[in-house]
């Protein structure tokens, strides 16, 4: 059985999403030849989910690291080089020391490294340095946006990218986008090491969730957290609209499951008083993974906010779920955005451009048609199950693990 060594700063009982897809490998990797010793950022107890789920985690070592913004900031304010490149670069030292030790005691065959944070990145190219081993970087979203940054920072911060990018013995990113735009502006030092793992559902998840659409009201869920780029005011009007037209039925339902940032849903909450729907929309607190599936398949259809151009290159764990459930989809992204052109390829979905009111008011009404069906929809979905990912990324481990003559041992 092989090592692997992987730096995270998100790992349970963190509630951060960021912590889903490393949990989820080791999890699943010990039935693939590998056990895992994981380095992570030591939360605060606020910061904890209600509950920590079985990682398989061999070992799991918790370091300090503080976000910039809280010990700098100075209303709001900070300078910009105390969070190149990021907020956590505080956690640099402090999850180096600590992986030394790790690999002294443990004897790890490959090193993994999962961001964003990219202070992970960072981490894992000072290991590499100092140790040799084989690195595989992770890449759940692209190297953080320098937009509104000063040249300066952009300039250093596009030179880090390069240095650890080119270091990486391998490359795995979570959609093509985000691979080629990597191949594009780095060049074909880095095109012939870059793979892509998807993000995934959790099939152990499904199979014990069941739960069937509650009869005779037609339920709209959003699972997950209401941000900036995931703006529901184009979604709220064309429900509106729909009400008044009585092409929805009057005791329409609308569950935001887990909003998350305050902020984004006290704007969320003032849009739907300020279109009088208060009485069709509710706000729920974060739960539980299986309680979110469980809300999923209980729901008529399923509502995806990937509005921003900026967040065009990703695919969020839930459009795979949302897949899975069986249940009608209405997706509000950008056309030819990766998660648009995903759920293009499979049936019940109905997509929209995110600004779109009438667009979203058809597919809206399409999508209720569509839940008046017998029984879920039958989609094939196998390839983008959280056991697949593991699969090949135990692949791409055991050729790495090939090479480590040169590491320390």
């Amino acid at each position: 059985m092989n090592t692997l060594l992987l730096i995270s700063a998100h790992f349970p009982p963190s509630p951060f999403v960021g912590g889903m897809r490393a949990a989820a490998f080791t999890r699943r990797l010990p039935r693939l030849g590998w056990h895992t010793c994981v380095v992570t950022l030591r939360m605060r107890p606020a910061q904890h989910g209600a509950a920590t789920p079985c990682t398989r985690a061999r070992r799991i070592e918790r370091t300090w690291g503080a976000n910039s913004r809280d010990v700098f900031a100075i209303a709001g304010r900070y300078p910009s080089f105390v969070a190149l490149p990021d907020g956590y670069v505080s956690w640099l030292p402090f999850a180096v020391a600590r992986s030394l030790r790790v690999i002294r005691q443990e004897k790890p065959a490959v090193l993994m490294t999962s961001g964003p944070p990219s202070t992970a990145h960072c981490i894992g190219l000072a290991i590499k340095r100092l140790t040799g081993l084989p690195w595989l970087a992770d890449l759940r979203d692209p190297w953080q946006t320098t937009a509104g940054a000063s040249r300066l920072y952009a300039a250093v911060d596009a030179r880090l990218e390069r240095l650890v990018m080119s270091a990486a013995d391998r490359i795995v990113a979570t959609t093509s986008s985000i691979a080629a735009d990597l191949c594009t502006r780095l060049g074909a030092g880095v095109a012939d090491k870059v793979d892509v793992i998807a993000n995934g559902y959790d099939e152990e998840l499904f199979a014990q969730c069941v739960a069937t659409p509650a009869v005779g009201r037609f339920t709209i869920a959003h699972i997950g957290s209401v941000t900036g780029y995931r703006d529901a005011g184009a979604f709220l009007s064309a429900l509106r609209d729909c009400l008044a037209a009585a092409t929805l039925p009057p005791d329409t339902q609308v569950i935001f499951l887990g909003g998350g940032d305050a902020a984004a849903c006290a704007a969320l909450q003032r849009a739907t008083d300020a279109l009088q729907l208060a009485s069709h929309v509710t706000f729920q607190p974060r739960c539980q993974p299986d309680e979110a599936v469980m809300a999923m398949q209980r729901a008529s259809a399923l509502l995806l906010l990937q509005c921003s151009p900026a967040a065009a290159c990703c695919i969020p764990t839930k459009a795979f779920e949302y897949l899975r459930s069986g249940r009608p989809v209405l997706c509000l992204a950008p056309d030819g955005s990766e998660v648009r052109e995903l759920l293009s390829r499979f049936e019940a979905v109905f997509s929209a451009a995110p600004d779109n009111v009438p667009a979203i008011r058809a597919q809206l009404e399409a999508a209720y048609r569509s839940a008046q069906a017998d029984g879920p929809v039958r989609r094939d979905v196998d390839a983008y199950s959280r056991q697949a990912a593991a699969v090949r990324l135990a692949a791409l481990l055991d050729a790495l693990a090939s090479r480590c003559s040169g590491a320390l041992r």
